[in-house]
């Protein structure tokens, strides 16, 4: 197995958001399964594009972002296909024609947009009729790339989104439960313990270890704390009629 390889695994088992991102993964593989997702994706927020992996019947993968788009450590760096125009905090309009894509995703976008709504309406705009749209976003955390950080999403908050423009829902998948919402939340105290330096970063160094090891355990014990309202994320899978 190449070195950076192994860096890489051993980055993702020690990651603060170690939790969030096996969830995502987990229930990204299983709904791809489940679904067919081949032709042409649109990728709105992409990133570095770390979830395209993912889509390997996809004929084509098309990201768009801010040119000052966020970095996804321990994952494949590449960089988007367009950059947002400069219009685009005004209008919110994506500079692609009605049903060019066969599908369309954005992965922990939704919560950073100015206009979910506005959001949600151009992904069906340049998805095709009968295509699928796929997003993640999240319930339960703290603010994240300040002060870009707008909203949070209940179960009923996202099928209104959608129902409001007439999408059908496929399926809407809560992640997580009452023990790896906690563990997730700790994770997020030591990260920003340790990102302020000094006498806090060795506090959040010392106390990180039995934190680690909870996380670990916590999404066994979801089994013995299941709760329908307690959550940390959701999945979205919807349909153009």
């Amino acid at each position: 197995m190449p070195t950076r390889r192994i860096i890489d695994i051993i980055r993702y088992q020690l990651s603060p958001f170690y939790i969030p991102r096996k969830y995502l993964s987990r229930d990204l593989k299983l709904v791809i399964e489940k679904h067919t997702f081949t032709g042409s994706i649109l990728d709105i927020g992409c990133g570095s594009k770390p979830y395209r992996p993912f889509f390997r019947d996809a004929i084509s993968y098309t990201g768009i972002d801010f040119e000052t788009y966020s970095l996804h450590r321990g994952h494949r760096q590449e960089p988007p296909d367009y950059y947002f125009p400069p219009k685009y905090l005004e209008d919110f309009v994506l500079p692609f024609k009605d049903g060019q894509f066969d599908n369309s995703v954005s992965f922990q976008v939704l919560e950073h947009h100015r206009s979910p709504a506005m959001m949600i309406s151009e992904m069906h705009r340049v998805t095709k009729k009968g295509g699928y749209m796929l997003i993640t976003a999240p319930f339960l955390g703290g603010v994240h790339e300040a002060p870009n950080d707008f909203q949070r999403y209940t179960r009923y908050g996202l099928q209104n989104l959608f129902a409001e423009h007439n999408i059908e829902l496929v399926e809407l998948v809560a992640q997580g439960s009452i023990a790896s919402t906690i563990a997730m939340l700790l994770n997020e105290y030591v990260d920003n313990l340790v990102r302020r330096g000094g006498t806090t970063m060795v506090i959040g160094l010392i106390i990180y270890a039995p934190i680690l090891i909870y996380s670990r355990v916590s999404p066994f014990l979801d089994f013995f704390t299941s709760s329908k309202d307690i959550c940390f994320n959701y999945l979205v899978l919807a349909r153009k009629k």
